[in-house]
């Protein structure tokens, strides 16, 4: 009897071992390079990462070039003498990094399915969009795949004084005018501070056309003690006015040097007020929590300085801002209490040269829109995400949809928003947007609180643009960019072509566009779109509409 119950053991042993080996699924192999973009020279020493497309982790072990490096087995710790290591659908292997050989290859063993791959490598930038995806079945090799970075470009220069003196520490950054739901808005990029010389450095910096700005007083309004004067923010060559800044162009490894910023002296005033409706004394955590900050008005820089440029209310609701040079400012208080009821109050002001006293503020509770979202045939409409984007940095808010279709953004401003809704299910679009009779899909008008129920309307039937762009020289244009613009050269959509110059578009809209093919990697520049638009075919979406143009490379 104990002779068969071991047989039997083992017996179960071996058929539940022979059950696990054949759920491990037949690795594959991603073999590439790592190049210069303009050179085509090979990129020795470059990190290549592999990351499954559904973001839950990756497994794979590699093995660089040509066959001279030693095994690379990701994300797991201590050495496997070489020997090829298969993980099992149950392991889950953290991201890591191959690293090129001399010829700039890499070859990777992985799970079988849809990769990102990415190369980075000191001294090199990526292009923006480079992030290839490639699939790889069971026993596949998928070859040549081909990753092309920039070497990065430096901007330096020197900031000095009225007296042509060196500034030690201002605070210097590397900004970029972008697009971002119809506004034309700064985001800054990098920056760094000078040194007792005045000498400052920024690197690492992708090629495109950027403005450069000095601040001395990094520290925002009423840092470095009480004065009548203070630096203002300069741009380069010498303006207070980032639209009247001159842009300075980079090309992969360019350094621009000679980058110099001359600060000024300007007039400052000192602001005190007092803010009302604060919550009663049995809550102080809510008074202490009560903040004042001034923003300038109409700002097209995207959070530039705004936290910086706050100060405290004390108990008794009272605030006091030095250094603020002249302007025309949105000075907004705010706080929040333990039950996230945010309470705010705005208020427009002009700055001049002298002291504003007396400012009130009155805090109020925030306001609560409800959204319903409705579509034909009733897909699923759970996780849709509506963004709502105020005329200030902190007037921004977003709401996610239940399985109903219903949302609730609460502690909204009393304000003008642009709503953009996004990860609609496949095939349909946002047909209107209304609130009560008003038509919301372009602008949601919250400036005397919401007039009903946000109702959203989809339906069905996007439709698709698909064709081949060819270049100058009349042959198939690989990795050139196709983008669909609307009437405000704003991007809809965006897609690349394949090594034969083809591309697809899918899941737009009904409606009039603009279609364009170019090289030009950075697509995020507001004057390369202007570009683009002029010499753009027009097309005219139906529904459910399949469209084909052939398009020359711009």
């Amino acid at each position: 009897m104990r002779l068969f119950c071991v047989l039997i053991l083992a017996a179960s042993t071996f058929y539940a071992q022979g059950q696990a080996q054949e759920q491990v699924p037949e690795m594959a192999i991603v073999e590439g390079r790592v190049i210069d973009s303009v050179t085509g020279e090979p990129i020795r020493k470059a990190s290549v990462t592999l990351m499954l497309s559904n973001n839950r982790g990756m497994a794979f072990s590699g093995r660089s070039g040509g066959g001279g490096g030693g095994s690379i087995v990701a994300g797991i710790a201590g050495d496997f003498g070489g020997a090829a290591f298969t993980p099992t659908r149950s392991q889950r292997l953290p991201e890591t990094a191959l690293v090129t050989d001399a010829n700039g290859n890499f070859r990777a063993t992985v799970t079988p399915g849809t990769y990102h791959v990415r190369a980075e490598r000191n001294g090199y930038v990526n292009l923006p969009g480079n992030l290839g995806a490639v699939t790889v079945s069971p026993g596949e090799t998928a070859k040549g795949v081909t990753i092309k970075l920039n070497k990065h470009g430096v901007i330096t220069g020197r900031v000095l004084d009225e007296d042509g003196e060196p500034i030690a520490r201002v605070n210097v950054q590397q900004l970029k005018w972008m697009q971002q739901n119809g506004r034309r808005i700064l985001i800054p990029q990098g920056s760094t501070s000078t040194n007792d010389l005045g000498e400052f450095r920024i690197f690492g910096i992708a090629p495109g056309r950027y403005l450069v700005s000095a601040q001395a007083n990094a520290g925002g309004f009423g840092s470095q003690g009480r004065s009548r004067q203070t630096y203002a923010t300069i741009f380069f060559p010498g303006t207070a006015d980032p639209s009247a800044a001159q842009a300075i162009e980079i090309t992969p490894g360019a350094t621009r040097q000679g980058i110099d910023l001359r600060l000024q002296k300007v007039a400052v005033v000192t602001i005190t007020g007092k803010v009302g409706g604060l919550a009663p004394s049995t809550t102080p955590e809510r008074r202490m929590g009560a903040m004042v900050m001034l923003v300038p008005r109409n700002s097209l820089l995207m959070m530039g300085g705004m936290m910086q440029n706050a100060v405290p209310v004390n108990p008794q609701g009272d605030f006091e801002m030095p250094n603020v040079p002249a302007g025309s400012y949105v000075l907004t208080a705010q706080t929040q209490g333990p039950n996230q009821d945010r309470r705010s109050a705005r208020l427009n002001i002009e700055v001049g040269d002298r002291d504003l006293a007396g400012l009130s503020l009155s805090l109020e509770a925030g306001l609560t829109l409800t959204a319903q979202i409705r579509a034909e045939d009733a897909p699923s409409l759970t996780g849709l995400v509506l963004y709502l984007q105020g005329s200030g940095p902190m007037s921004n808010s977003t709401g996610r949809s239940d399985a109903e279709g219903k949302m609730a953004l609460a502690n909204l401003d009393k304000d003008l928003y642009r709503p953009n809704l996004s990860g609609l299910p496949a095939g349909y679009y946002v047909k209107s947007m209304q609130l009560g009779t008003f038509d919301a899909k372009d602008s949601l008008d919250l400036t005397a609180g919401p007039a009903g129920e946000l109702v959203i309307t989809l339906e069905k039937g996007t439709a698709e643009i698909s064709g081949q762009v060819m270049g100058k020289d009349q042959k198939p244009a690989a990795a050139a960019q196709v983008i669909v613009l609307n009437a405000r050269n704003e991007t809809v959509r965006m897609g690349q072509t394949d090594a034969q110059g083809h591309y697809s578009i899918r899941e737009l809209p009904p409606g009039d566009f603009r279609l364009a093919a170019t090289a030009d990697p950075d697509l995020s520049d507001p004057d390369t779109l202007d570009r683009l638009a002029t010499t753009a075919e027009k097309i005219t979406l139906a529904r459910s509409a399949k469209e084909t143009r052939q398009l020359e490379l711009r």
